[in-house]
């Protein structure tokens, strides 16, 4: 029984730091994507009218917003904290 109460709380602690980790690791994939996106729109729109700058800003802004929904979804659901 003693054990348990040593082991349970840090196998626990472990679980929520792997899930931890996959959400940061998440974001991060989401930043490289909004980089992505963001410097593509900038070369695709080099020779228009349009600024390249605001283009790839918002198309950066376009991904980050759909992290940022994604998470308020989340957090209205109570899977994330």
């Amino acid at each position: 029984m003693a054990e348990t109460a040593v082991v349970l709380p840090l196998m626990v602690m472990l679980v929520f730091c792997a899930i931890r980790l996959a959400i940061l690791f998440n974001d991060y994939q989401f930043m490289q994507y909004a980089s992505f996106c963001s410097a593509r729109a900038a070369v695709v729109h080099i020779g228009s009218k349009t600024d390249p700058h605001s283009v790839a800003d918002k198309a950066a802004k376009a991904v980050m917003l759909a992290s940022s929904v994604r998470k308020a979804m989340l957090i209205k659901a109570n899977l994330l904290i």
